[in-house]
């Protein structure tokens, strides 16, 4: 199974905000290469197409949550407010930020990010992310194709 995603990624200067803002389109492509009854490998590409473009790959392993799909029934479980997970190492906190016409939104924060991810309930699949670390000025703005 492969699922794609395009967006931006916007780049502002987090010292001087007024020497502009930039935007890059990007793509990230993940491949589910192998399962097993409770697990996914996940391969992932990302492309940012600025002057030089940069591209990124990474291998993921999940059970019935990854950052790419959570199981349905997990979703339907889910609450408002509901912490699914803090890690007292490095201060992220991830929460179920709100439920509204069968999309699921989690956001995790902590010290210097925030991100936001929403699934469709029905298919249990990221539909789009929205991850910013303030410290760099770097947002990122993925949705499904």
């Amino acid at each position: 199974t492969r699922i794609e995603y395009q967006g931006v990624m916007n780049l502002t200067n987090p010292l001087d905000p007024s020497a502009g803002n930039f935007d890059w389109p990007m793509a990230l492509t993940a491949t589910v290469e192998r399962t097993g009854p409770d697990w996914a490998l996940v391969r992932s590409r990302s492309v940012v197409r600025m002057q030089f473009p940069t591209e990124s790959e990474a291998t993921l392993t999940g059970g019935a949550f990854t950052l790419f799909w959570i199981d349905p029934r997990l979703l339907a479980a889910m609450r408002p407010g509901a912490v699914l997970d803090e890690d007292p190492v490095t201060r992220l906190r991830t929460v179920v930020a709100g439920i509204e016409g069968g999309a699921v939104t989690i956001e995790t924060a902590g010290p210097g990010v925030i991100a936001r991810a929403i699934y469709d309930g029905a298919t249990g699949r990221l539909t789009s992310i929205v991850s910013k670390t303030p410290s760099s000025g770097t947002t990122y703005r993925l949705a499904l194709r």
